[in-house]
């Protein structure tokens, strides 16, 4: 049993250091509000309590962030949810370890309403479709409004869209409880 977890954690190292730039590289495909409420496994709305790196059972960097959940919309969530993501390193095995390049960032104190894949076999789970997947509570002329780490440019299909005077669309911030709404019906319709 140790020597597999030595050869997986190995493993990971060479495919993180092989393919890791490459691969956190490239686009993502845009998700829209369905398709981000069917893939995740859990949905929540929460505060971020604290924030913590380090390395797991296995020797992988990981970042744990561990949120007071408000609401849940999908899968379980009791009071706490600890989210654990891959983590990065700069150089040797005891250099500080730093949340991997893509990857939400989370800061202590902020709220999101936060849509993720299930865990995997070794615990680590990310946001659906990267920062799609994280969206930002914050307050916009006194009105509480969500907006994802893409400005919510993948929601052009959704209620997401202002016109500007030209009559293009462009993205925009919604209001935090249009927003819980839809991502309520969405979860309802969905199998």
């Amino acid at each position: 049993m140790r020597l597999s977890r030595h050869l997986l954690a190995a493993m990971l190292a060479l495919l993180w250091a092989t393919a890791g730039g490459a691969a956190w590289a490239m686009s993502v495909l845009p998700l829209d509000l369905a398709a981000l409420t069917a893939e995740a496994g859990r949905i929540f709305v929460g505060r971020v309590e604290r924030v913590d790196t380090g390395r797991d059972a296995g020797g992988v960097p990981a970042v744990w962030t561990t949120f007071t959940v408000a609401q849940t919309l999908k899968g379980g969530a009791g009071a706490h949810v600890t989210v654990k993501q891959l983590g990065a390193t700069f150089g040797g095995p005891d250099t500080p370890i730093a949340p991997r390049a893509g990857l939400p960032r989370y800061t202590p104190g902020e709220s999101v309403v936060l849509f993720v894949h299930p865990a995997s076999t070794l615990g680590f789970t990310s946001p659906v479709g990267l920062g799609q997947g994280c969206f930002r509570i914050r307050e916009r002329d006194g009105e509480t409004v969500v907006e994802n780490d893409v400005g919510n440019r993948n929601l052009t299909g959704d209620a997401a869209q202002a016109r500007t005077r030209a009559g293009s669309a462009v993205a925009a911030p919604l209001p935090l409880d249009a927003f819980l709404g839809r991502v309520r019906t969405l979860v309802a319709a969905t199998p």
